[in-house]
């Protein structure tokens, strides 16, 4: 299960690439694409994960979440699982471990789409791209010597707007989705990602979400968790000189 959320939480960055061969007929749609995002300074977007067995039409695993983005603050959940970024922190929640993981933010946490554009150009070609109407179709496909965890990638674009509509990752390695722990059943996942309700006005996210001491206190040596989060155990892996 660990696993499988660890997947779904990778598909937070939003991966584009321009294949050589097909440039001219791309640049526009990736660049509006890049733009969209990036001039979108203040948004709440609704995301639905659904996860595959393989090619199986139903899926194992589904779940609810939001993205939310103000400059470099950013919060996302994911099922019951919060993630907080900014530029001072990055903090998890996880309800069902009852765990809180501190860390310190970095780059890639609180600017994920540029930092995947500058990594993935040299790892993806373009396999298909059509336009259907209102939408603009991409399907991107790992070379063959390539780092990356998945083997292609489709996106379903509006084309007013150039903002994602849909993403299917489908990866590489395969994982146990027995329930049973005397038997594997081993196949490569499918994750859909659907986003919808886009909006930069009457944002849900209460501005207390981006206050580290809204969920913990700190005694000079260690964290505890507050209110509903006093039994939670606190993973801390800020430098001792940010621990303030």
């Amino acid at each position: 299960m660990i696993y499988r959320n660890n997947k779904i939480l990778l598909t937070l960055t939003f991966l584009f690439v321009i294949h050589t061969y097909v440039f001219a007929q791309h640049k526009q749609v990736v660049q509006l694409l890049k733009q969209a995002y990036e001039s979108g300074n203040n948004f709440q977007v609704s995301v639905h994960y659904n996860l595959y067995k393989g090619n199986e039409t139903n899926p194992v695993e589904s779940y609810n979440g939001i993205y939310y983005r103000k400059g470099q603050y950013i919060y996302s959940k994911i099922g019951k699982v919060e993630i907080i970024s900014t530029p001072s922190f990055y903090l998890r929640i996880n309800p069902d471990q009852k765990a809180i993981l501190i860390s310190e933010s970095t780059p890639e946490n609180v600017s994920q789409l540029n930092n995947s554009l500058l990594e993935l150009m040299q790892y993806v070609d373009v396999d298909k791209f059509y336009e259907q109407n209102n939408s603009i179709y991409l399907k991107l496909k790992a070379k063959k010597i390539t780092q990356l965890p998945f083997s292609s990638i489709e996106l379903v674009i509006n084309k007013q707007t150039h903002l994602l509509i849909k993403v299917e990752y489908y990866y590489f390695t395969q994982i146990n989705f027995s329930q049973d722990a005397k038997k594997a059943d081993y196949a490569q996942p499918r994750l859909e990602v659907i986003y919808s309700n886009y909006k930069n006005k009457n944002i849900d996210i209460p501005r207390s979400k981006f206050k580290l001491f809204s969920f913990v206190s700190f005694d000079g040596k260690k964290y505890h968790g507050l209110g509903k989060f006093s039994e939670y155990q606190i993973i801390n892996q800020r430098k001792q000189k940010n621990n303030r």
